[in-house]
């Protein structure tokens, strides 16, 4: 039966087939122009149909490869001829429209000649595209090509007013090219005011751009009435190279810069920004930052399950995997980056200069490249560094955690629960506080329940000002070998005072120094806690003579019942420096190991 049917199906088209009366050849010949795209003229000629009808028009020169075909809808319409969705005015308005657009607001890149064969520039046709979408939004597809999308000059368009969906399929490439000198970017939307998605792209550099991909609100008001929100998921930004020695120009895989409600990126690979110049530029993997002419921040960031590896420059400039950059009033923006994972990033993993920064549950890991700054850089800020894992082979960070007091009003910053596992290496601290102004104190630092494996120098690095509010939390920390002191403070202003809770540590270094000092004007430092729960009601400063390894304190007031906390200070001080007192009436008498410093400074404290 079914053999019957096909025969029959045969028999009635053949009359069709043999006189040529296919779809192509029942609507009439038309040529594609340099773009693939249908001839225009022939569209208008069918201007008569009726409102809503839909046209089979199929492209049919083969000299260009170009995927043209397709059904288009005549409406009213206020499409600009682009030649890419809609083309022919017709008449009253009407205009032919590709249906598909109608329906899901979709352009196809091959739609406006791309090749996708990886050396013609399609740049030309997906700037077509762009600018036919900025004005009236819409998903430019980018399928998967035979190769990839070859950008020899930049895609670059301005004032976007409507939402615009950058859409790849599974293997998607962009590859950037070498025209021009000093190549800045191969990939730039400007003064964005709306939705900006970015899905399922591999945007690869090459090594022969400086930036994959820029997204700029460049509003020029200060509270502008409508921002959009980026949203980045499932992409690729590879082998970003700086071109310029004069260092002008950044290596960034992602930049993102003004104003945005929300900026979102997940499920992405950051990998090879660099920049091999001698005078090379910062670095950075991922930028989101101000826009420079009204100060203008994006107000939430959310970086989650994302890859960045491999982010260096030749020079001790900065080179980051992440920067959210601010200036130092920003309060109420906020930055969380969770479940990523960092693999040598030069200079840090993490700098933010938000003032609500919280960076959980992520992995960092070093095998390359020492650096001189902060593996996590909290500037300007207080913020949460919680349940993090940090692994250096041979290669170390600067400090591990930083945390910087710019404001009056800055927020207390909380470390807590993260592991460290260090081999072959001695990293210098694990956090470090302090203040960027004379007249700002460290509101509230609380170092709790971590665990480090390895040798670190110490655990706080305290800067302090003679400012009241100093106060320092170290609570349940565990740490492999402490090489020299638990707390090291130093002066940044005046004689500060370090208020120090301390509880329930322990190292299997021995000989730890609860507090070094490096400063003969560092103040009083006052414990509280179980082994410090008095008040200190006296202090002071003395030294050694060259040999001695005993020293006289006279205190007129002293008893054989008095508590004492020494801590030596000097740029020498190591862990054979630890001193023991001798209470006794009215002298207080100071020993030191006969292996130590010799002259050795300290400062002592009486408790009450």
């Amino acid at each position: 039966m079914r053999k019957r049917i096909s025969i029959l199906i045969v028999l009635l088209l053949l009359p069709v087939l043999v006189s040529g009366q296919s779809v192509r050849a029942h609507l009439g010949p038309f040529y594609g122009t340099q773009y693939g795209v249908p001839d225009t003229t022939y569209l208008k000629l069918l201007s008569a149909d009726s409102v809503g009808s839909m046209r089979p028009i199929q492209e049919i020169s083969t000299s260009t490869g170009v995927r043209s075909s397709g059904w288009f809808t005549y409406m009213d319409s206020t499409y600009l001829e682009n030649g890419v969705a809609a083309f022919g005015a017709g008449t009253n308005g009407y205009q032919w429209v590709r249906s598909e657009y109608v329906a899901s607001s979709l352009i196809n890149v091959f739609w406006a000649g791309a090749q996708g064969d990886g050396t013609t520039d399609d740049a030309p046709a997906v700037n077509k595209c762009i600018t036919f979408l900025k004005t009236h939004g819409g998903t430019l597809l980018f399928p998967r090509p035979p190769s990839s999308y070859f950008l020899n000059t930049a895609v670059a368009c301005t004032t976007f007013t409507k939402t615009i969906r950058l859409q790849g399929e599974f293997g998607t490439i962009i590859k950037g090219g070498t025209s021009g000198v000093n190549r800045q970017f191969m990939f730039h939307l400007h003064e964005v005011k709306n939705d900006v998605f970015v899905d399922n792209i591999i945007f690869d550099g090459d090594s022969k751009v400086a930036q994959c991909l820029r997204i700029v609100n460049k509003t020029s008001s200060t509270h502008p009435d409508s921002i959009g929100n980026v949203i980045v998921t499932d992409c690729q930004f590879l082998n970003a190279k700086e071109t310029d020695d004069t260092g002008a120009v950044q290596s960034i895989g992602l930049y993102i810069r003004g104003m945005f409600e929300t900026v979102d990126i997940s499920r992405t690979l950051i990998k090879n920004i660099y920049s091999t110049k001698s005078s090379g530029p910062i670095c950075n993997g991922i930028y989101i930052g101000q826009e420079y002419l009204v100060n203008n921040y994006s107000s939430q960031v959310f970086i989650t399950n994302c890859i960045l590896d491999s982010v260096y420059n030749a020079t001790t400039q900065d080179a980051n995997g992440i920067f959210v950059a601010a200036d130092a009033d920003i309060q109420s923006n906020i930055a969380i980056i969770n479940d990523c994972t960092f693999k040598n990033c030069k200079a840090r993993s993490i700098k933010s200069q938000y003032q609500h920064t919280i960076v959980t549950n992520n992995h960092f890991f070093r095998n390359a490249y020492s650096g001189i700054e902060a593996e996590v850089d909290i500037q300007y800020a207080g913020g949460t560094v919680d349940n993090n894992f940090f692994y250096y082979n041979g290669y170390e960070p600067g400090n591990i955690i930083n945390s910087t007091v710019y404001s009056l009003d800055a927020y207390q910053t909380l470390v807590s629960n993260n592991q460290v596992y260090i081999t072959g290496v001695i990293v210098p601290h694990f956090v470090a506080v302090g203040p960027s102004l004379t007249t700002t104190a460290i509101k509230g630092l609380s170092v709790k329940n971590n665990r480090i494996f390895g040798t670190i120098n110490y655990l706080v690095k305290a800067r302090l000002n003679e400012v009241a509010g100093n106060y320092v939390t170290i609570m349940d920390n565990f740490v492999t070998e402490l090489d020299s002191s638990w707390v090291k403070t130093w002066r940044n202003s005046g004689i500060g005072t370090l208020n120090i809770v301390f509880e329930n540590n322990y190292s299997d270094s021995t000989n730890a120094l609860l507090v070094k000092t490096t400063d003969t004007e560092v103040g009083i430092i006052a414990p509280h806690g179980p082994n410090y729960n008095a008040i200190v009601d006296l202090s002071g400063s003395a030294a050694f003579t060259t040999t001695a390894t005993a020293d006289t304190v006279l205190i007129s007031t002293a008893t054989v019942l008095d508590k004492y906390l020494l801590t030596p200070y000097g740029a020498s001080v190591d862990s054979t420096d630890v001193l023991m007192g001798e209470a006794k009436v009215d002298t207080l008498i100071v020993h030191r190991p006969a292996g130590g410093t010799s002259g050795l400074t300290y400062h002592w404290w009486r408790f009450k």
